[in-house]
């Protein structure tokens, strides 16, 4: 019942060339976060 977090924006296909500040940490956030349901069914 995990997913990964939301793809973040410019590394969408319509975003690629956008410029774009120092990403490290939400990049580093991206590829390890992962949610997890809040309520149970």
């Amino acid at each position: 019942m995990t997913r990964p977090v939301l793809e973040l924006m410019n590394r969408l296909p319509m975003f690629k060339g956008c410029q774009t500040s120092d990403l490290t940490n939400a990049k580093w956030l991206a590829d390890r976060v992962v949610n997890t349901p809040g309520s149970v069914i």
